[in-house]
């Protein structure tokens, strides 16, 4: 239950799905690593508090779980195009993180 976690809370952040699909194209195309939408979110998190807090600190994420049952959705780019996640095809996509 989330309610009986909230003491242990600093802060949270919502993440647009627009950003979960551009860092899950983002961390498979410059880092080879296939990750579900979880992982996504978590690395988006993650690249904020970062750069919220500045050089000289360490920010620390989970990678959950990886793309290999995010097929029909997150990697079917008809899918996120049909959602407005994506360009038309053949439009360059948008600047990632």
């Amino acid at each position: 239950n989330f309610a009986a976690g909230l003491d242990y809370i600093d802060r949270a952040d919502r993440v647009t799905d627009a950003e979960v699909v551009a860092m899950s194209r983002r961390v498979l195309a410059d880092d080879g690593l296939f990750v579900g939408s979880s992982s996504a979110l978590n690395l988006v998190a993650a690249v904020r508090e970062a750069e919220r807090l500045g050089p000289g600190h360490t920010v620390v994420t989970v990678i959950c779980g990886s793309g290999s049952r995010e097929f029909t959705k997150l990697y079917n780019d008809d899918y996120l195009r049909g959602r407005g996640l994506l360009p038309p095809a053949g439009e360059p996509t948008a600047p990632v993180l």
